[in-house]
């Protein structure tokens, strides 16, 4: 039996999820500005869409717990390649692109931000794999404050 077969399968997807995200990111650099702003919307929306897993698990009881854990996999996959979608010349302007100035005038800020959002990516997925919906509530509840921290000062506004 080679080594493969005999790891764990979770540890086997772990390891596909970070090639995957390699490769993304090697993709993303490569891209011109306007594939760049669709790449970084991608994960936004990624993480709407993921986001509603728990409401429908916690507040009306339907919806399951691997929904849950699933949604939190995909919301902290995602924050962990938020550092490498926002290069320079993708701000507002470029496609769609909604990121403000701001975030290349301040980059140190910008990027605490994003490990803020990183860190509560990781507690809302740890509490997502411990099940218990109170603290799967209140690791959400950090995870939107993280997430509109970032937007109120380098997100434009939409009308």
């Amino acid at each position: 039996m080679t080594e493969w077969a005999t790891r764990k399968p979770a540890a086997l997807c772990a390891m596909a999820a970070a090639s995957m995200i390699l490769f993304v990111h090697t993709a993303v650099v490569g891209q011109d500005p306007e594939a760049q702003v669709e790449e970084r919307q991608d994960v936004m929306e990624s993480f709407g869409a993921s986001s509603k897993a728990l409401p429908a698990d916690g507040r009306q009881g339907s919806g399951t717990g691997g929904d849950v854990r699933r949604a939190a996999a995909v919301i902290r996959q995602g924050a962990e390649r938020l550092p490498g979608l926002f290069p320079e010349g993708t701000g507002v302007g470029v496609g769609d692109s909604k990121a403000l100035p701001a975030i290349w005038e301040q980059p140190e800020d910008f990027a605490e931000r994003i490990r803020t959002l990183q860190a509560a990516a990781a507690d809302f997925s740890s509490a997502a794999d411990g099940g218990d919906r109170e603290t799967i509530a209140r690791s959400f509840a950090e995870l939107g404050r993280a997430c509109g921290g970032c937007h109120e000062q380098y997100r434009e506004r939409d009308d």
